[in-house]
């Protein structure tokens, strides 16, 4: 998750995701920036969470832990109002 965020320009420091404590059902992100839904985490192999996200469309795995996966559903960019 470190690594997406820095890859995204986010300081360790900063991270508008609070991924810890983010539990299946979730809404991850920042009011400007991009918006995921927390689908299943801490899957383990990694084929349950390749399999989960191949049932949903657009669905994405990610590194949970060093031996945990989890899937997450992005929803686009949150538009200003």
């Amino acid at each position: 998750m470190q690594h997406w965020l820095a890859a995204e320009g986010y300081p360790e420091s900063e991270s508008p995701i609070m991924w810890d404590n983010a539990q299946p059902g979730d809404l991850l992100g920042t009011a400007d920036g991009w918006q995921y839904r927390v689908i299943a985490r801490k899957l383990r192999p990694k084929f349950r969470a390749r399999r989960l996200a191949a049932a949903i469309p657009g669905a994405q795995v990610w590194i949970d832990s060093p031996r945990a996966w989890a899937v997450v559903l992005p929803l686009g960019r949150k538009r200003n109002q």
